[in-house]
C-alpha cells in the first residue's frame, strides 16, 4: 500500500476543514484548497500513475470534480 502524496493530503485536509466550518470565508477557502489539492492529485495520477487502475482512478475523479463543482 502506498501512502497518500502531498496533494491528496492537502485535498483531504481542506475537505475536513470545510466539513467542520459551516459557512463563511474559511469554509469557502477550505473548499477551494480541497478542490485544488484533489485536482492536482488526479492530474498527477493520470499523467504519472504507476498502472492503468491509478490512471483511470485519476481520470474518473477529474470528471467527478468537474461535474460536482459545475452543477
Amino acid at each position: 500500500m502506498q501512502l497518500p502524496n502531498a496533494p491528496l493530503w492537502v485535498g483531504l485536509g481542506g475537505s475536513a476543514v470545510a466539513a467542520v466550518v459551516d459557512d463563511g470565508v474559511v469554509h469557502d477557502g477550505a473548499r477551494i484548497v480541497a478542490t485544488a489539492g484533489l485536482a492536482v492529485w488526479a492530474i498527477l495520477e493520470v499523467t504519472q500513475g504507476v498502472n492503468w487502475f491509478r490512471r483511470v482512478l485519476g481520470a474518473g475523479f477529474l470528471v467527478y470534480l468537474l461535474v460536482s463543482r459545475l452543477f
